[in-house]
């Protein structure tokens, strides 16, 4: 279980905010008397997991962990290999720090070893469809025009999307070579459970 960081700064800026006493947050929080709250907000006495709940739901807080995170649908599956039909399917949602993609972010499984140097055959990727200028050394989520997907790395000079995997069967193929369209970069990968 995640551990609950209990902020006092930002308790203390919210009464002061919405005007909010100690006595009332104590009787609203389910708190035994005034004085819990103000040995509280002074550090002399450790918060309880549950009073802290009690406390930032009354305040309308948002906890740090929960600032910090941004939830991602997992919208089904694509291939690290040949060309191959995409999969859309929701398996679920996946957790990440908020920092690491944009609001429209969706995540997949990655099947094949085309890219098993960077994400394992079963791995996940999250893809961010708000950046798809292609960047050297950096990987992306592409759809041909029959709406196959593939996972490959884009490479510059020429210009061309390489396998990253310890397979020497996959072979790298030039962005002239084929009608494709960048859904997105990849942003985050993590490995099969």
């Amino acid at each position: 279980m995640a551990e609950f960081v209990f902020d006092r700064e930002a308790v203390r800026r919210k009464l002061k905010d919405t005007g909010v006493s100690q006595q009332a947050l104590a009787e609203g929080a389910g708190l035994t008397h005034r004085s819990a709250v103000a040995k509280i907000l002074a550090g002399e006495r450790q918060v309880k997991v549950d009073e802290a709940a009690r406390i930032y739901n009354f305040l309308r807080l948002v906890p740090i962990e929960q600032e910090r995170t941004r939830v991602v649908p997992i919208i089904g599956f694509a291939s690290a290999g040949r060309w191959r039909e995409a999969v859309e399917m929701p398996i679920g949602r996946m957790t990440l720090p908020h920092h690491v993609a944009g609001a429209r972010a969706f995540a997949v499984e990655v099947q094949g070893d085309s890219m098993n140097k960077l994400i394992e055959d079963g791995g996940w990727i999250v893809v961010d469809p708000d950046d798809k200028v292609l960047a050297p050394g950096k990987t992306y989520l592409l759809q041909n025009a029959e709406f196959e997907v593939t996972v490959k790395q884009y490479q510059k000079t020429p210009a061309r999307f390489e396998p990253v995997s310890s397979n020497s069967e996959h072979e790298c193929f030039l962005a002239s070579d084929h009608d494709f369209v960048v859904l997105g970069r990849v942003v985050w990968k993590g490995s099969p459970l």
